[in-house]
């Protein structure tokens, strides 16, 4: 017989998993919880009559995908995070029917969803690799480190990469999830108390909770899209670090680390569709002043995309080509984000540039004499069951681009670029003010 009570352990799972959303990693010393940046709604997934009569659920919990469906046909939630999934590796020949469904609602880029990775990090491989569905190509697959310090390492549970060809890059980061150094701390609702624990259950949420930060603390009209890339484009990591185990390393802690830039760079936001076939000519602002050192170059480029399910090896049906002409009065160009030296040459190949990637990644120095107003060239192609297809017969393909531009020891790049592009405009930061009644006073 299938017990009528909740099971406790779920229930404390899912109660430590909201506690991450709404205040992050609580610090027990403060005064204060931080203040939530958005209302929740938390959904109880697993209950006794979706476990087996030994209370073990289904591996594939596909009773709990069928309600997760359900959410997302119609709730349509512009944030979303998944600390649930098959208990098993990710497969390379097979798109898991969690992955797949699930991806297939991301692919219009209005939802934003932060997926755990899993936490079999310390077992032999392949058992250690990313769960499903941390796997899907439109989501931001969320491991774990140890502690919030600068000195900060993979959790090893923390399950890891690399994913399939498309979605190579799994994790897509990572975020702190608690160790034995420094345990994550949840708010217990269930015992009023404060509750020690770790794993991707809590960093996944936790590093939404950020990026739903970002998106309420400005007044611009940002796309998920958007957030998702700049997400990824300030995403850090030791080059010491295998991007397999961390992605493009720890994600930003706070919303101050996305909005704020040095005096010597500047941070540029591209948004909008693509029509199949159209060339895109995104300018790159460039000052005018003396230059004093290299120019640092970083872009992060975001794109949602319909998917081929039967089809693994071509699993996302959208590629962009992405060129950079270096100076504006040279027919010269040249590839950047295939430049990147983040796989083997064998897996470059497989990838074809890494086109069909739908997020792209790359930083790079050039000299200055090598930059005058230089641009990048995107353009949309598509496939199904891998072959070509009448560009007539396509959608517009949502994207998003961060492009940050840094000089070294040059102050005043940021001033210098907004006089000489007016047109741009300043993301505006949602100011607010809280005002605290004297004690006594009604």
């Amino acid at each position: 017989m299938f017990s009528v009570f909740p099971i406790r352990p779920y229930l404390n799972h899912g109660n430590g998993v909201t506690s991450s959303v709404l205040f992050g990693p609580i610090d027990e010393q403060a005064d204060s919880f931080p203040r939530p940046y958005a209302n929740v709604h938390h959904y109880r997934c697993i209950s006794p009559a979706l476990a087996t009569p030994d209370g073990v659920p289904d591996a594939d919990l596909y009773d709990v995908l069928k309600h997760i469906d359900n959410v997302l046909k119609s709730e349509k939630p512009e944030f979303v995070n998944l600390s649930i999934g098959p208990y098993m590796p990710m497969n390379d020949d097979e798109v898991h029917p969690w992955t797949a469904l699930i991806d297939s609602h991301l692919a219009s880029g209005q939802t934003l969803a932060a997926v755990a990775v899993g936490n079999d990090g310390e077992k032999e491989w392949p058992e250690s690799r990313v769960q499903p569905p941390s796997d899907m190509v439109n989501a931001l697959a969320v491991g774990a480190c140890d502690v919030t310090a600068a000195n900060w390492e993979r959790a090893p549970y923390s399950s890891h990469g690399p994913g399939r060809s498309p979605g190579m890059v799994k994790p897509d980061g990572v975020a702190f999830g608690g160790s034995a150094k420094q345990p994550f701390v949840v708010y217990n609702a269930l015992a009023g108390q404060y509750a020690h624990t770790s794993g991707t259950s809590f960093s996944s949420p936790a590093t939404l909770r950020t990026a739903i930060g970002v998106k309420v603390s400005l007044n611009s009209p940002l796309t998920l899209l958007a957030v998702r890339a700049l997400m990824s484009h300030h995403a850090s990591r030791p080059k010491e670090m295998l991007m397999s185990h961390v992605g493009h390393g720890r994600f930003p802690q706070s919303v101050d680390e996305v909005l704020t830039c040095d005096d010597n760079e500047v941070r540029v936001i591209y948004q909008g569709t693509l029509k199949a076939g159209q060339n895109l000519r995104a300018l790159i602002p460039f000052p005018t002043l003396a230059l004093n050192g290299k120019v640092t170059l970083r872009a992060t480029l975001c794109f949602a995309s319909h998917t081929d399910p039967e089809h693994a090896v071509n699993y996302t049906r959208a590629g962009l080509t992405v060129m950079l002409r270096p100076k504006k009065s040279q027919k010269k160009t040249i590839p950047f984000f295939s430049s990147s030296k983040m796989y083997t040459t064998e897996l470059e190949a497989r990838m074809d540039d890494q086109k069909w990637e739908t997020t792209l990644k790359h930083e790079q120095r050039f000299n200055v004499a090598t930059l005058d107003d230089p641009m990048f060239d995107i353009t949309y192609g598509a496939r199904e069951d891998g072959q070509s297809v009448d560009n007539e017969s396509l959608p517009p393909l949502p994207y998003a681009m961060v492009v940050t531009i840094a000089v070294e020891d040059t102050p005043g790049v940021y001033n210098n670029i907004r006089q000489r592009y007016q047109t741009l405009q300043p993301v505006e930061v949602r100011q607010e003010v809280r005002i605290q009644s004297a004690a006594g006073r009604p």
